[in-house]
């Protein structure tokens, strides 16, 4: 059958002119050719945890001390029917919806969207969070599919995939859902994805939601925000020219075991900056909660050496993903003038009074790399 994911070329098979030309000068043993055939390609997979609380929650001062979410924090339609309360966890079991954001997790892929909440100072009516939450099902859906080997596909779909022509089929399935005519549903969403294939880490981007890669207590790598202006990001949905397709922009990463990678909501990278998270980390790593529960104290003299990969593995990832959910909490009901945030210094630059964080839906999602010692061999 003919692949529906081509985008990323396979390079494994392919051999150089210069190799076939030693290979023409020499003799190869069949038995060597079928030795490095045979070499297992370095495989990997996510320990994961997620932490989340809706806006409303840290406006009224309430939600779950360490964030995490589970299938028993399920929303009330009747005393919260638009679902901006709640953390919903999709029938299927794809998803989270927290507030208007949601997300997926799986040992070899996350996700996060943002519904874009100013919809309902437009349009009455709307439901940001049906696009954010729909969004991510579909995301999902697609990862999942390669999980029953009895559905149909070609190994090179799975081997190939490109998380640009999956955001972009979810979006289509996400639009289809809402509706057409009168009737349809109305918002938008942010979204970022990324998922594992061997050793590379394959992202796609689209908004201001943020994905860091950590490795030996360093970052090594960040996204960037996409935004039309200030606080106005890329988004997917209705009345949108934005597309995954012609906007999103897309990453692929060598990662290696013990890698931690922190991706979250715009509400988590508006409140803390990149050194407070890395510091978060760094604190529950090496067990040190009290750093953990201070994200703007002052570096000490002699900082602690980079954590191994030994003791990154032996981490719960909750323990991380709750431990930046409270920093980024405690900074976004703070407006003293003690406080700053990455918010507060970029509305400060466009000429904008702002003090403190910023209160917003918030949610983390947290991987650690391991080896992926019980995946199938789809070879």
């Amino acid at each position: 059958m003919a692949s529906a994911f081509s985008a990323w070329p396979d390079t494994r098979n392919v051999r150089s002119g210069s190799d076939h030309s030693a290979l023409a000068n020499k003799f190869v043993s069949p038995f060597d050719v079928i030795a490095k055939a045979s070499l297992p390609r370095p495989s990997f997979e996510f320990k994961y945890a997620a932490a989340g609380t809706a806006k409303s929650s840290i406006s009224a001062g309430v939600g779950a001390s360490d964030g995490r979410l589970t299938s028993d924090e399920v929303f009330d339609p009747d005393t919260d029917p638009d679902g901006r309360m709640a953390v919903d966890v999709d029938a299927n079991g794809l998803c989270v919806r927290v507030g208007e954001d949601a997300y997926f997790v799986r040992k070899d892929g996350i996700g996060v969207a943002d519904g874009v909440g100013g919809w309902s100072q437009v349009l009455k009516g709307s439901n940001a969070s049906l696009f954010s939450s729909r969004l991510m099902f579909h995301v999902a859906a697609q990862l999942d599919f390669f999980d029953d080997f009895s559905n149909d596909y070609d190994i090179n779909d799975y081997y190939n995939l490109d998380p640009v022509k999956v955001m972009q089929i979810a979006c289509d399935r996400t639009l289809e859902d809402a509706g057409k005519g009168p009737s349809r549903a109305v918002g938008s969403t942010t979204a970022m994805i990324a998922f594992i294939r061997d050793d590379e880490l394959r992202i796609a981007s689209l908004g201001d939601a943020s994905l860091m890669i950590l490795r030996n207590g360093e970052m090594i790598f960040r996204t960037e925000e996409q935004q039309h202006s200030f606080n106005f990001p890329f988004q997917l949905g209705s009345d949108s020219k934005d597309t995954p397709e012609k906007d999103a922009v897309k990453f692929a990463v060598k990662i290696k075991e013990g890698d931690v990678v922190v991706m979250g909501s715009d509400g988590i990278f508006d409140n803390l900056f990149d050194e407070d998270i890395l510091d978060a980390v760094n604190a529950v790593v090496l067990g040190s909660p009290a750093a953990a529960a201070h994200p703007h104290a002052p570096a000490p003299v002699h900082p602690p050496k980079p954590p191994a990969p030994s003791r990154i593995l032996r981490t719960d990832p909750q323990q991380i993903a709750s431990a930046i959910l409270a920093h980024a909490r405690q900074i976004a009901m703070d407006s003293s003038p003690t406080v700053t945030s990455p918010f507060q210094e970029r509305a400060v630059e466009e000429g904008i009074y702002y003090q403190g964080g910023k209160v917003d839906d918030l949610t983390v999602v947290v991987g650690i790399v391991r080896i992926a010692e019980d995946s199938p061999d789809r070879r």
